[in-house]
């Protein structure tokens, strides 16, 4: 469940919060894509660093459970943002997804590969690689949905309630 997770809150990070910063918020898409930059700065740092530690120590798994719980902790950080939520949060929000994601994402294909006969190594990659874009495709096509369904009512909502007719 971590990896389809990893991969969701790559794919979703890239296409919602875009949309966000340019629909939400009226940002160019210049300054939309600079400002992601703290959730790939995040997925930089914390998997060239949990990859070294896994290196050093040779345990994989506390580092795929905290950068699952940083992850949660990152999408949690996100999940009340409006228009008008400053920025510094959004940036912090941004960067503990992306530690969650450099902590989880490379570290659970070297769980993989290191669970499989060394015959198998492609096909455990390969699988790795079609379920990672399984996860996401399906993630970002729920999550589309999830969005569209919620500004549809919060729209329809907000213009009743300004007294206008919504057909």
């Amino acid at each position: 469940i971590a990896m389809p997770t990893a991969r969701l809150a790559m794919f979703g990070g890239a296409v919602f919060l875009g949309q966000y910063f340019q629909i939400g918020r009226g940002y160019s898409p210049t300054e939309a894509g600079l400002l992601t930059i703290p959730l790939m700065a995040g997925v930089l740092l914390a998997s060239i660093i949990a990859g070294r530690m896994v290196s050093a120590s040779g345990r994989i798994k506390p580092y795929i459970i905290v950068g699952a719980i940083v992850l949660v902790a990152g999408f949690a950080m996100l999940s009340v943002v409006d228009h008008g939520t400053a920025l510094w949060y959004m940036g912090i929000g941004m960067f503990l997804i992306g530690v969650g994601v450099g902590m989880t994402m490379q570290n659970l294909v070297l769980a993989v590969q290191n669970s499989v006969a060394l015959k198998d190594i492609g096909a455990a990659s390969s699988t790795v690689a079609f379920f990672r874009s399984l996860g996401g495709t399906i993630g970002v096509s729920v999550l589309g949905a999830v969005l569209a369904h919620r500004v549809t009512h919060q729209i329809t909502h907000d213009l009743a309630a300004a007294g206008v007719p919504a057909s």
